[in-house]
């Protein structure tokens, strides 16, 4: 396999990611991933640059003495160094069988013809900032030897170069096999331009620092080098001290001593004989680091993405852990209430009632009086005063059940907010400029029974009113229903006791008797309520209802942090991404690994 395959491969491999902007957007990402379509940029460049001559990039402040060095490098006057000096446009020039020239404005051709016609072009509209607008680019070709093995970009001073063509210039570099960058000798630490430099090394491409107008220094040459290798040698992979205008007229004049006195001389060989006669080598040595750079750069974007997502993720599952958790503790608190209600106040007057007129009955006691007292009994345990319990038993545990969800909603909040608070101060969390434009509503909430409405604001932003399509009435889930009409405990209780009345004028020890079971009927009674009532559907019910109500705040809470983001989602993007991401390390393993131990095998050779 070669580096055209492999980065036809690689491109069509990038091609199929599965970070799509509208997430990017939804996530407040856009920032972290500005390096995206740079990377698309750059692999089309290498594509582009893998089947052409060496290219090679000048770059530097204004007047730092470009267009001189590269008249001096190409051998000929390609223009005049005022015109490029002073023009604020790219410009290409290259080998060609036949003079030509055009002016290209953002990617139009705007005029065209010979190299002559376009520089005087240039020259009579230097100055103008309406002509130069947008990204203005100059292509040159000239039939000149030195061409044939590379050709050069210039581009304008980097603290005067125009937005537009910044960026035009940083798709140059992408395209670049060498840079040279240069230096006035005169103006050296008066602008700091390390951010310039490290943003060109960020493409992995091999630069070279050219300090120009040494022979205007009045001071030590080696001093000069030495101070530029201390601040800025961790990007340059050489450091030329030369003038450009000396070699400019060696050549001019054909003076050998002048070419010799320039210093160009070293970078020329440097060119030739590391760049010319191994032009291949280095061009591949620049796809090389420039690839490994681009994977690099790719793989991190998406584990960036991977990171936002999985910090997403995890504050979901936190929440949801804390919602169970409170689940957990208002279902408890209303099954001790249920059970309390149950067994201690359900029956209980009736009983005390009752147990007093059995203790009053003699033998004197009449059947009408026992009939009255047979009424009283089914009266009293009946499926009417059952409903009647229930009825208020559900109106408290429905009030229960919203206002502990309310101070559930209002803890947890607090909570997050304090978090973010700390968060904010150690500036590490992705998600917290989401979750700061979310406030829980404070409003009183109406938790004035079924009738009116539940109505308990959710924890980040939905407000009160949203709360019933959340958590909704309590007793729609929690309701006996018809399950009611099936337990009829009365039954039970008056079915066992009426055997009893006819005895019950006898003994004292009868009356305790028929005391006793009317009291562990009612405690029958009591198991099943509980049993098959209470546990088998209000209990049930009421699991499900705080199931339902933690699902539906936590998408309610993702929603927030993520608007149109759902947990299936979130979860897709994650698999996907955790894919996608083994895939590049797969291609990084199989394809480049290879050919970058093939690259410097034959670098030994």
């Amino acid at each position: 396999m070669n580096w055209q395959e492999t980065l036809t491969n690689l491109n069509s491999l990038m091609h199929q990611t599965p970070i799509l902007y509208e997430n990017l957007q939804d996530m407040g990402t856009e920032k972290i991933f500005e390096e995206m379509p740079d990377c698309f940029a750059t692999i089309d460049a290498l594509i582009k640059n893998v089947s052409t001559p060496l290219k090679v990039v000048v770059m530097g402040e204004v007047k730092a003495g470009k267009s001189t060095l590269i008249n001096a490098l190409v051998g000929a006057e390609i223009s005049p160094t005022d015109v490029l000096e002073t023009t604020a446009a790219i410009i290409e020039v290259g080998y060609a069988p036949k003079p030509y020239g055009i002016i290209q404005r953002d990617g139009q051709e705007i005029v065209s013809g010979n190299a002559d016609r376009i520089f005087a072009i240039l020259d009579f509209n230097r100055g103008n900032q309406d002509y130069f607008r947008g990204s203005v680019t100059v292509s040159i070709g000239l039939p000149l030897e030195n061409l044939k093995e590379f050709y050069v970009v210039d581009t304008p001073g980097i603290l005067s170069i125009t937005a537009a063509n910044y960026a035009t210039a940083k798709n140059y570099i992408k395209e670049a096999d060498v840079v040279l960058w240069v230096l006035n000798a005169n103006h050296l630490g008066q602008n700091d331009i390390t951010k310039e430099i490290a943003d060109v090394a960020s493409y992995g491409k091999p630069i070279l620092g050219i300090i120009n107008k040494i022979d205007q220094l009045d001071g030590d040459i080696d001093r000069v080098t030495d101070y530029v290798e201390a601040q800025l040698g961790i990007y340059l992979e050489k450091i030329f001290p030369l003038s450009a205008y000396k070699a400019w007229q060696g050549v001019k004049n054909q003076s050998n001593r002048q070419h010799l006195e320039s210093g160009l001389e070293e970078l020329l060989k440097y060119l030739r004989e590391e760049i010319g006669l191994k032009a291949w080598q280095v061009k591949e040595e620049s796809i090389q680091s420039a690839s490994k750079a681009l994977l690099e750069k790719f793989t991190n974007a998406h584990k960036k993405f991977l990171k936002v997502i999985d910090d997403y993720h995890n504050e979901v599952v936190i929440y949801e852990k804390e919602l169970e958790l409170r689940a957990l503790e208002i279902e408890r608190k209303i099954e001790s209430y249920l059970r309390l209600q149950v067994y201690e106040v359900l029956f209980a007057e009736e009983l005390q009632l009752l147990d007093e007129r059995i203790q009053k009955l003699s033998a004197s006691t009449t059947i009408d009086e026992k009939a009255k007292l047979t009424q009283e009994i089914n009266s009293s345990f009946g499926t009417a005063v059952i409903q009647k319990w229930w009825e208020e038993t559900e109106t408290v545990i429905s009030k229960m059940y919203s206002n502990e969800w309310w101070e559930a909603a209002k803890e947890i909040q607090d909570s997050k907010l304090r978090m973010l608070e700390e968060f904010d101060r150690i500036e590490r969390f992705a998600v917290t400029g989401n979750l700061k434009k979310t406030e829980l509503n404070t409003d009183a909430a109406a938790v004035d029974g079924l009738g009116q409405g539940i109505f308990v604001g959710t924890a980040f932003g939905l407000g009160l009113a949203s709360y019933t399509a959340f958590i909704g009435p309590a007793a729609t889930y929690i309701s006996l229903g018809s399950a009611m009409l099936t337990f009829l405990p009365p039954l039970a209780i008056v079915g066992g006791l009426t055997g009893m009345f006819s005895k019950a004028w006898q003994a004292d020890k009868d009356k305790r008797e028929f005391v006793a079971e009317l009291r562990a009927a009612v405690s029958q009674a009591r198991d099943e309520l509980w049993q098959n009532i209470i546990e088998g559907k209000v209990l049930s019910n009421l699991h499900k209802n705080s199931e339902r109500t933690v699902n539906l705040l936590q998408e309610a809470y993702l929603s927030e942090l993520i608007p149109n983001w759902d947990l299936a989602k979130l979860e897709k993007a994650e698999n996907e991404i955790s894919i996608y991401l083994t895939k590049l390390e797969q291609f990084k393993a199989n394809y480049l690994q290879t050919l970058l131990k093939e690259t410097a095998t034959n670098c030994l050779f």
